[in-house]
């Protein structure tokens, strides 16, 4: 699998984070793609600040809502 590319103001914590859990000795890709998919609609949200609020988690978990329980 190529590496991801994230391009929210969060990139940067966003790729540190997946680093720190794959040196740690987790398979972390399916929740690296999972990171991936926050990080699009956070760059469509225009989130300007490095500051995650509720309202912003609760806009992107509307977007999961049709999904089924177990993918979201």
């Amino acid at each position: 699998m190529k590496p991801l590319k994230f391009y929210s103001s969060l990139a940067l914590q966003i790729e540190s984070f997946i680093r720190l859990r794959q040196l740690s000795g987790t398979d972390y890709q399916s929740q690296a793609l999972l990171l991936c998919y926050f990080d699009r609609f956070l760059c469509k949200e225009k989130l300007e600040g490095s500051r995650l609020t509720m309202q912003i988690i609760d806009s992107y978990l509307h977007t999961l809502s049709d999904l089924a329980p177990r993918v979201r």
